[in-house]
């Protein structure tokens, strides 16, 4: 995964971390052409992606995702290959919400998943995983940003939480103190293409993600 964008101005499309922006910076603000959001709709759409739920007709694409090349060691299958049938079984295991994610005009790019509810505590863990040749452009993790707005507007979560590997974490870890804290740190915790990596645990906190949904989405999280 790598980080959130959206296309910069006078850049040819290339996409551009949004924490990476001045906030200052008129001619990169964000824009407020998102749809409309209703007062009782919900808001799955983003500037360059779209979430739908996931049907059955995505589990060809979906194994296939978790299966192919780096993918089926580095996230949810750590290596093993599960038959088609057990693979559904795993993919809705403990699972509260997950949607594909969609360019705007329909093409499947990734999955992000909401698992392990305590609704006791009030916490959440999130995943996603991109297609090889999206993970570059950062459409994924405005995906995600779309479940963790949909998360807080929907349940009554005080924190997100996402764990990754060290190696993963670097694509992404410039969002560390605005998007999302580092709450641990298993120090070489699983064994990886031959070697031990550390496992991070990352928080989102659902007062701070009210100004973070402003600045990402151009409007006030209903949250």
């Amino acid at each position: 995964m790598s980080p959130i964008g959206h296309p910069d101005n006078g850049s040819n499309g290339t996409l551009r971390p949004l924490w990476d922006r001045d906030p200052g910076d008129t001619a990169a603000a964000v824009t407020t052409d998102l749809p409309p959001s209703s007062a009782h709709g919900v808001h799955l759409t983003g500037h360059t992606v779209q979430l739908r739920p996931v049907e059955a007709r995505d589990y060809d694409f979906l194994f296939r995702l978790y299966t192919t090349g780096d993918h089926l060691v580095r996230y949810r299958l750590r290596g093993i290959t599960p038959s088609p049938e057990s693979f559904v079984r795993f993919l809705w295991d403990q699972v509260l919400c997950q949607f594909i994610v969609e360019s705007l005009d329909g093409r499947p790019i990734g999955i992000v998943s909401s698992f392990e509810p305590d609704f006791r505590n009030r916490y959440v863990y999130v995943a996603a995983c991109s297609v090889p040749e999206f993970e570059a452009t950062g459409l994924v993790l405005e995906g995600v940003a779309l479940l963790v707005s949909y998360l807080f507007e929907t349940f009554d979560f005080r924190k997100v939480y996402a764990e990754s590997l060290e190696a993963n974490f670097s694509q992404f870890a410039l969002g560390e103190g605005r998007l999302f804290e580092v709450e641990g740190r298993m120090k070489e915790h699983e064994y990886v293409h031959g070697r031990y990596q550390d496992f991070v645990l990352l928080a989102i906190y659902r007062g701070a993600w009210r100004e973070q949904h402003r600045r990402l989405f151009g409007e006030e999280g209903r949250f």
